[in-house]
């Protein structure tokens, strides 16, 4: 089983590196808001300390640590999944030793390796360029703050991988990744942290599930969460991990059934 796994992620990794240049191209649209954000919210200032409890030094770390995360547990399998199904591809892996969840994983999997190893100088530069601010020595890197981003991982993919899924009943599915993307932008923490919102956002945001894909081992890194809103934080967040997941089920047996292949 370890061999087949082996050879999978192998295959995946050696395909995915012949995009080098897209890969390129996403990872310079995610750096954008590690390099001008910072830039936005020190002129914010204005002489005061902090803004809803962040200082400067934890603004800009803030933003470094959401450009890395991203490179971490982004998902864009939705797109391999649906053209799969549009052009008549799914059925030869249906029929593979290894199931196409499984391969749609690793191949998420090595196209993330590839995008945060083609980052890593962006990353130097940026701690280079922003190392007078960030302020590292205050991080909580320990096991809750691990627990969250793998959280994150699985649920952000899952999520994904769901939306690919609708396209075996309703074939194209890219307006409502369109939607998912929208939310996932505004609510995760990705334009600004949490804390910036109105407290009826940050409530909304609190019970929705885009808030642990990103924003949720943000607040654990940068010590925002209290252990008793840490725990609570995963259960929600693994509740929502297992809604998304039987949801995937369900989807999956459904298009399966109404056996249909675009491409064929």
């Amino acid at each position: 089983m370890w061999q087949k796994i082996l050879a999978l992620f192998s295959i995946n990794l050696q395909g995915n590196l012949i995009y080098k240049a897209n890969a390129f191209l996403w990872m310079l649209t995610d750096a954008v808001p590690a390099i001008f954000m910072p830039l936005v919210w020190l002129a914010s200032y204005q002489g005061r300390a902090n803004i809803a409890g962040f200082t400067p030094s934890l603004m800009v770390t803030y933003y470094l640590a959401v450009f890395i995360i991203n490179n971490v547990v982004g998902s864009g399998i939705f797109d391999e999944v649906a053209r799969d199904v549009r052009e008549g591809q799914l059925a030869k892996h249906l029929i593979r030793p290894i199931s196409y969840l499984s391969t749609c994983y690793f191949s998420n999997i090595s196209w993330r390796i590839v995008r945060l190893f083609m980052s890593l100088p962006l990353i130097v530069i940026g701690f280079v360029v922003w190392h007078n601010y960030l302020s590292l020595d205050n991080l909580n890197l320990g096991i809750w703050f691990w627990l969250a981003l793998l959280l994150a991982h699985f649920l952000n993919f899952t999520i994904s991988y769901t939306i690919g899924s609708l396209a075996l009943i309703l074939v194209e599915t890219s307006s409502f990744f369109s939607i998912y993307f929208f939310f996932n932008f505004l609510l995760s923490g990705q334009i600004a942290p949490l804390a910036m919102f109105p407290s009826g956002l940050i409530t909304l945001a609190t019970y929705m599930p885009f808030r642990y894909i990103l924003s949720f081992p943000l607040e654990i890194l940068t010590g925002q969460l209290s252990t008793s809103g840490i725990i609570s934080g995963l259960i929600i967040g693994m509740i929502w991990l297992g809604v998304v997941t039987l949801a995937c089920k369900l989807v999956w047996n459904k298009g399966l059934k109404s056996d249909f292949a675009v491409g064929i």
